[in-house]
């Protein structure tokens, strides 16, 4: 069968890390299959969607998970509908509509739960996308085990590029906490499972700006002064809507401890509120 054959050298070269080779694969499974209604439709959806996320394709990703999960025909296409559900929640994680990407990512887990499949890969971009809203959000250490359960998962056999991913988005929210050695070490890992892809798409960029903030000269903020590492991550969270009482808890510290050191980042960066820190620390390029 065409179709068959296309969609599993789709999600061979998807494993591999080639996105385009895949896209192209399941894009032509999709052809065969576009006006069909055997169970193999949610599987060749699900295939070109995900692939054209991980090319940017925000848009066309969305329009092929949404027809995969109509198309499903549970319990058959169980991990299809998991898979593209998370799929889908990531997009609108990436787009910053926190509330559907919760939505999607617990609906996701929730099936993953149901039907005994917690431990498969297909449910990592479900979790990466919860750890995505939490951190923005600023519950980092909620965002922290999300994303820290999606690596663990994605060790078991994910593609490259869904085992790329949550290694770089467990290195950003262990940097935004004040843990350079585990972002760098995670970031290392990362680079390894990079460099064996053919073509990991839209991860190149997002490894290089993860590079970027991790090797920016953040401490340097003249008199001869440094921000401490907790002082930065105090600092990017005082960027957001957070209270400091909310601070603390994000970061499992007191307020007071939080005063504490948004004095010495107001001293370091010689001004006087919240609001001038974050634009003076902006014109620096810390956040």
């Amino acid at each position: 069968m065409e179709s068959e054959a296309a969609i599993y050298r789709a999600v061979h070269r998807y494993m591999l890390g080639d996105v385009a080779s895949a896209t192209e694969a399941a894009q032509r499974a999709v052809d065969f299959e576009r006006e069909g209604s055997s169970p193999w439709a949610a599987m060749a959806f699900a295939a070109l969607g995900r692939s054209l996320y991980w090319r940017g394709n925000m848009a066309g990703a969305t329009t092929a998970l949404e027809e995969a999960v109509r198309r499903a025909q549970p319990p058959r296409n169980n991990l299809s509908v998991i898979g593209a559900l998370g799929y889908l929640a990531a997009v609108h994680a990436d787009r910053g509509d926190a509330e559907t990407a919760e939505e999607l990512a617990d609906t996701a887990i929730k099936m993953s739960d149901e039907y005994g499949l917690a431990e498969h890969w297909v449910t990592v971009m479900a979790l990466v996308a919860r750890g995505t809203v939490l951190a923005t959000s600023g519950r980092l250490h909620d965002a922290e085990r999300a994303i820290s359960r999606a690596e663990e998962v994605a060790r078991r056999g994910a593609g490259a590029v869904e085992t790329a991913c949550s290694k770089i988005k467990l290195a950003q929210v262990r940097l935004a906490l004040g843990d350079r050695e585990a972002a760098a070490s995670l970031l290392r890992e990362a680079h390894v499972a990079l460099d064996n892809c053919p073509d990991p798409g839209i991860l190149e960029e997002e490894i290089a700006r993860a590079d970027r903030k991790f090797r920016r000269p953040p401490r340097a903020v003249g008199h001869g002064e440094e921000l401490s590492d907790r002082e930065q991550a105090v600092l990017r969270l005082l960027a957001g809507p957070l209270s400091q009482r909310e601070i603390g808890a994000a970061l499992h510290v007191s307020q007071n401890t939080v005063k504490t050191h948004a004095r010495g980042i107001y001293r370091k960066l010689s001004v006087s509120s919240r609001a001038e820190a974050v634009a003076r620390a902006r014109e620096l390029g810390f956040l």
